[in-house]
């Protein structure tokens, strides 16, 4: 434990009056006075009586950019000062460096000024590089190699920063971000629907386990760390609040265009056929929907349904199993159809019977229907 000085001495040094148990020029050297001495006049000038060796002590460094940190232009000249002199990126790794950018990107995330930009910048640079080292040491160990269990490489973070949890935190948060809002596929929103069964899953009873749950599937030491950290799903937390709140709608709306562009590949897959199939549009429509068990989707779109129902819609008098067809261009129509669907409909994890899809190895393919076909002579 660092010595703690009395008040009465930080309050002469400050007056100017006579010390006599202690030379200046010693307590000017110590790191903790000097801390205390800044802590009492919050006088930022007072740096320029530390010595070379105060200046150059990362906890002091620290303790002056928290101390300042509504004066953005002082505390970055304190951090470019240290990470001038400690910062090699061609020699080992310093964590203080790594620690002290991380806490400038955090101090400085409301500030509009681009100059500020650098730490976002050195950031990026060390997840990078830790990435390629971990990815690097994953290719050369057999023994990592064999183990499935290391993820996004957190794993390597722990490794290399310990118990450093500014450190930690802010690699874990740069996981959470990987994982859930740089999906390649799907924005947030999307991905969120395609994950979850239903918004239960979202509610606040549910949510820790729904994220953390999730992460597994793609880093577990990182998993085990957010179980144990659980103030750093604070902001996915409210991102998922908002999407409970607009579900519902949120489906509808997406399952309205799903049917307006089924709708449209249906008509023209009538318009551009030269040969038309024994059936009409709404017959192929209502057998994709039977097989499928889209009825509820397709009712939710109120135009839709209504315009059917008007025909022959869902009406047991016109419904025919079209895969009795023997005609080689039924079976053309139907198979596109069906597969349309599923890309738009199953794809998209909806509560669709899965008694004619096949789920193997987690992938729900269409299952293209055989016909009683005869081959033509």
């Amino acid at each position: 434990m660092k010595k703690m000085y009395d008040d009465k001495l930080v309050e002469d040094y400050v007056q100017g009056n006579d010390i006599d148990k202690y030379d200046v020029e010693e307590l000017e050297n110590d790191s903790q006075f000097m801390m205390q001495v800044i802590d009492k006049t919050n006088d930022k000038k007072m740096y320029e009586f530390c010595s070379s060796k105060v200046k150059d002590d990362y906890e002091f460094i620290k303790f002056m950019i928290y101390k300042f940190q509504n004066d953005k232009d002082f505390i970055v000249m304190l951090a470019d000062d240290y990470l001038k002199k400690h910062n090699n990126q061609a020699e080992e790794i310093d964590a203080n460096c790594v620690e002290l950018a991380i806490i400038m990107e955090g101090l400085l995330s409301s500030s509009k000024n681009g100059k500020f930009d650098k730490f976002i910048l050195l950031n990026k640079a060390m997840y990078n590089r830790l990435l390629v080292e971990f990815l690097a040491s994953h290719e050369s160990n057999s023994d990592v190699k064999k183990n499935n269990n290391f993820g996004l490489g957190f794993c390597y973070f722990e490794y290399m920063f310990q118990s450093r949890y500014i450190i930690l935190d802010y690699y874990a948060k740069q996981c959470i971000e990987e994982i859930f809002y740089r999906n390649k596929k799907h924005n947030f929103e999307m991905l969120i629907h395609r994950i979850a069964k239903d918004k239960s899953e979202l509610e606040d009873k549910n949510i820790n386990s729904f994220i953390i749950n999730y992460v597994s599937k793609h880093d577990l030491n990182l998993s085990w760390y957010l179980s144990c950290h659980t103030d750093l799903l604070t902001k996915i937390k409210a991102d998922l609040k908002r999407i409970y709140n607009i579900w519902d709608s949120f489906v509808r709306c997406n399952n309205s265009n799903k049917v307006d562009i089924f709708e449209e590949y249906i008509e023209k897959l009538f318009d551009d056929a030269k040969i038309k199939p024994s059936f009409t549009e709404t017959q192929l429509e209502e057998f994709v929907i039977r097989r499928m068990n889209l009825a509820q989707v397709f009712k939710d779109n109120l135009y839709y349904y209504s315009f059917r129902t008007s025909q022959i819609y869902f009406d047991a008098d016109y419904s025919r199993d079209l895969s009795d067809s023997e005609n080689i261009v039924d079976i053309k129509f139907c198979n596109l159809a069906l597969k349309k669907a599923h890309d738009l409909f199953i794809d998209e994890n909806l509560d669709c019977d899965d008694g004619y899809i096949n789920q193997e190895e987690g992938k729900i393919p269409a299952k293209i229907i055989t016909f009683n076909s005869q081959k033509e002579t």
